[in-house]
Parts: C-alpha cells; sequence; structure tokens
C-alpha cells in the first residue's frame, strides 16, 4: 500500500513541496510533447530534432532543452566518440551575425599556435540556399574537440538558429566531412 501511496505522490507531479519543469512533468505522464517554450525550434528542424523529448531520432540522438532557446542532443553511451549538437535561437539574423563576428575577434586571444578562424559557405541537399560555417582557429582546440558553428542566413526560418556540433576527438572538418553531409537538415 506505501508503494502505491508513493507512486501516486510522484505522479502527481510534486513531492513534498518539489515543483518539477514542464520536461520531466511530461516525461513523467508518458507525452514526451516538446514544452511550448522549445516546439517552435523542433519544428524549424524536423528531421534533425526528434519528435518528442527525450525519445532517440536520428542515428539515436537523444534532446533535451538545454535553457532558454536552445534544444541540446546528444548519443547515449557513445562518451568515447560522442557528438553533440545544439541549435539555439538567436531571435534575430543580426544576433546570429554579430555572435559569428565576436568569435572570429577572439582570435586576437590566441596567440600561441592559432591559426585564424575561418568562415565557409556550406552546401546541402536538403537546403535551399548556403549555410555560413564557423570554423574555430585554435589548433589544440581544432584537433582535440573542434566544434562548428552553423548560420542559416539564407533559410526563411530558420536565419535566426545557431547549430553548433561538437565531435569528441574529430576536427571541423571531419565534422563537415562525416556529420554535415549526412544531417537531415530538410523540412
Amino acid at each position: 500500500m506505501v508503494g502505491a501511496v508513493l507512486l501516486l505522490l510522484i505522479g502527481g507531479g510534486a513531492v513534498a513541496g518539489i515543483e518539477y519543469s514542464d520536461e520531466i512533468r511530461s516525461a513523467m505522464e508518458g507525452s514526451y510533447t516538446w514544452p511550448e517554450s522549445h516546439q517552435y525550434i523542433a519544428d524549424a528542424f524536423p528531421n534533425l530534432i526528434p519528435k518528442r523529448i527525450v525519445r532517440p531520432g536520428w542515428r539515436g540522438f537523444q534532446c533535451d532543452t538545454g535553457g532558454s532557446g536552445r534544444i541540446r542532443c546528444y548519443q547515449p553511451g557513445t562518451q568515447a566518440d560522442e557528438v553533440r549538437f545544439s541549435i539555439v535561437d538567436r531571435a534575430t539574423v543580426e544576433a546570429v551575425q554579430r555572435e559569428f563576428d565576436a568569435m572570429l575577434a577572439e582570435d586576437v586571444t590566441y596567440k600561441t599556435g592559432a591559426v585564424p578562424s575561418r568562415t565557409r559557405p556550406l552546401t546541402h541537399p536538403q537546403l535551399a540556399g548556403e549555410a555560413l560555417a564557423l570554423i574555430s582557429g585554435a589548433k589544440t582546440f581544432a584537433e582535440i574537440e573542434a566544434t562548428l558553428f552553423v548560420s542559416f542566413p539564407n533559410e526563411p526560418g530558420r536565419d535566426r538558429y545557431v547549430l553548433s556540433v561538437k565531435w569528441e576527438g574529430h576536427t571541423a572538418d571531419e565534422v563537415l566531412k562525416y556529420w554535415w553531409t549526412e544531417a537531415p537538415l530538410g523540412r
């Protein structure tokens, strides 16, 4: 009988005054729907982001809310060779451009062993226009765990987002070659 009472209390969403987030409450109730505050991001990338929170999607990626205006995704159980990505809503195209400009300007602080960060256009068979990649120039960072940042200036409805991809032990160029080319970016 005690077990049934405890289960009822947990299923109700609060135990001894503990409030659960919408994400946890949704998972506890079995619906696994994205909270309204993040659904629009999932809708902008419907083939990359799983339709339901914490459920496996493309390549087994599971995604959750990573704070306000962010969805983060990871492949559980593959820590040694883990790919992680997140999509962040920057609200405007100008904010995305400011972020890229700031990251390029940071290279001034990388005096030893650094090569300049660079941007380059990216094509993808499922995108109508070119995306823009920013690849870190810090050699040690790029060789150990590069982060590839991608904006979508030519994709209406996606131009306010920044996609970042990290792949343990791989360079940004390897992310482009082996992850980007296969990512389901269509709508």
